[in-house]
């Protein structure tokens, strides 16, 4: 991974690939850290959440939590992408876990083929070596 930055207080979704081409929105919560290289990207970081809901809906999802309002998460899991929040922002620093945690996962998930050129481009700046479905959580920091 590329180093990361505090953008606390800016509150916006990023997208990582993984070994088999799978997508996931990562969700900041206005408190996790960020990649440089997302502020670098075709399109513009805050348009970036608005842009993957309108993908077509692809497949049911199911939610991970029980915790607050999953309908957002669920709405993005449902056009095919793994979701990831950084659910500290509701923890106490003692229970905070300081990783992205999954919580809304796709039946039927899309890969980065799927997606226009220029989502295409951002989803392939960030990479992970191993599938979502071996996660529960995304510590960007260990890299």
């Amino acid at each position: 991974m590329t180093p990361m930055i505090d953008a606390a207080g800016y509150d916006c979704a990023w997208l990582v690939s993984d070994i088999a081409d799978c997508l996931a929105a990562v969700v900041t919560a206005g408190a996790g850290p960020l990649p440089e290289s997302v502020f670098d990207g075709p399109v513009d970081l805050s348009d970036l959440e608005h842009r993957l809901r309108q993908l077509p809906v692809v497949g049911a999802a199911n939610a991970l939590i029980e915790d607050g309002d999953m309908t957002s998460f669920l709405d993005l899991a449902k056009r095919g992408l793994f979701v990831f929040d950084w659910t500290d922002v509701y923890r106490t620093r003692r229970a905070s876990i300081e990783a992205y945690e999954l919580v809304a996962v796709p039946a039927c998930a899309i890969h980065t083929s799927d997606l226009p050129a220029d989502l295409r481009a951002i989803a392939q700046r960030q990479r992970l070596s191993s599938a979502f479905g071996d996660h529960l959580t995304l510590d960007m920091l260990a890299g």
